[in-house]
């Protein structure tokens, strides 16, 4: 009992030493870090533009550096006196999707891009890394020396979007924060779209393994209108005034979904608490996209719109990768073969030990057939990841492969992974 008394006090000490430390660092406030990525499929480079501060900051002081490595780059706050690492957060983009594609060969094209920081106290250094395809390995791309007193830190007051909190307490520290974003939806229609997010709300929290962690989360609808109702659709010849800029065709895939200005959407978010951000697309036609702590993209009227919303917050919320290989894709060797993935739930072997080994039944097959005996069983299905060979799901049906299915086992591992490190 005595060598349990002095754990319990040795963790709470720790404890106390985390808060302790983003006290002594960090402001409870948010540095929204502004920045472009240019380049093509060989080489791309990351440029400041500017720093703004708002009011609040939504994380968990406890989680400033994850355990779990995800993520195409990594954005890091360095104490400028001595290098210690006091916060770091892994992220995606549709810029490095973009180098994936035939046209990355032929032409240089530039991205807008955002993070969100807790806004330091003293003067540190913020590195962009970007992470090597072919060895995983994370290479510096950007070295900004940032000083909270600058004059030039941008301190304005807040868009004048409305703002609905629909499920939780309000409180950021130790939730998830949720973030539905109108776009396409006119002035008239703020009723629909809050009808929208309320019925997407109760899609999540019916579906495991959120329903088991209501309690965890924040739901906001944030609303401000646009001239037009709904979204681009380029190869059809439309063209919308929405408030975001979203549009089909993204890389000539007709139901890609996307906003690629980035910009108009944190525009929009200024001063609203937002861990994760879904922009709800007022649009019957289907479609979606989701990208790993940045947007996630998703549609209204169109029968499967809740299954379009799990499976992308799975993309950004949880770093889920695809599972499926049989749709067309523009992406031209997305994942190399001869190292393994970042994203928990895909493989290709070459370090499948910290994926979901520990999982697996004794004796199971592998690769593990595609037959009745193993629906319902974790293995090592081939395919995934948008080849047929060489990379691995863990599960036949998972929501990551198929609209019709639920989440597999080992998703729903990675999902409450993500909560806990919000909410613990």
């Amino acid at each position: 009992m005595r060598n349990f008394i002095i754990f319990i006090s040795f963790c709470g000490l720790l404890m106390q030493e985390a808060f302790a430390s983003f006290d002594d660092h960090f402001e409870n406030a948010t540095l929204r870090f502004d920045f472009f990525l240019s380049g093509n499929k060989v080489s791309q480079q990351a440029i400041f533009e500017k720093a703004i501060r708002q009011e609040g900051w939504s994380g968990n002081p406890n989680s400033c550096i994850p355990s779990f490595d995800y993520g195409e780059y990594c954005i890091q706050v360095r104490n400028e006196k001595d290098d210690q690492l006091l916060f770091s957060k892994g992220f995606s983009t549709l810029f490095q999707e973009w180098r994936t594609t035939p046209e990355a060969s032929l032409i240089q094209k530039t991205s807008l891009q955002t993070q969100l920081l807790p806004f330091p106290k003293h003067a540190v250094r913020i590195d962009i890394l970007e992470r090597n395809p072919q060895t995983q390995q994370l290479n510096l791309l950007l070295r900004y020396p940032f000083d909270p007193h600058d004059q030039f830190v941008v301190k304005e007051a807040p868009f004048p979007a409305s703002v609905t909190l629909l499920h939780g307490t309000g409180e950021t520290a130790h939730a998830v924060d949720l973030s539905f974003v109108a776009e396409g939806y006119t002035i008239e229609e703020k009723d629909k779209f809050l009808s929208d997010v309320s019925r997407l709300t109760d899609c999540l929290f019916r579906t495991s393994p959120y329903n088991m962690h209501k309690e965890c989360f924040n739901v906001r609808a944030v609303f401000s209108p646009s001239l037009d109702q709904g979204p681009d659709i380029p190869g059809s010849g439309i063209w919308k005034r929405s408030l975001l800029g979203s549009t089909f065709d993204t890389f000539g895939t007709d139901r890609y979904l996307t906003v690629p200005d980035a910009w108009r959407v944190w525009d929009v978010l200024s001063g609203v608490p937002s861990d994760v951000v879904y922009v709800l697309t007022n649009t019957d036609k289907y479609g979606g996209g989701g990208i790993y702590n940045f947007l996630s993209v998703g549609i209204s009227d169109h029968a499967q719109s809740e299954s379009v919303f799990l499976h992308e917050l799975g993309h950004g919320f949880a770093g889920l990768g695809d599972e499926y290989y049989e749709s067309s894709v523009s992406y031209e060797e997305f994942y190399s073969l001869k190292v393994e993935p970042w994203e928990p739930n895909i493989t290709t072997l070459v370090d499948f030990n910290r994926k979901w080994a520990d999982m697996l039944p004794a004796g199971i097959q592998i690769p593990t057939p595609v037959e009745a005996a193993y629906n319902q069983t974790v293995g090592l299905f081939e395919g995934g990841g948008y080849v047929a060979k060489g990379i691995f799901r863990p599960y036949d049906q998972c929501r990551m492969r198929s609209n019709k299915s639920d989440f597999c086992p080992v998703c729903v591992r990675a999902i409450e992974k993500m909560i806990k490190y919000y909410c613990e």
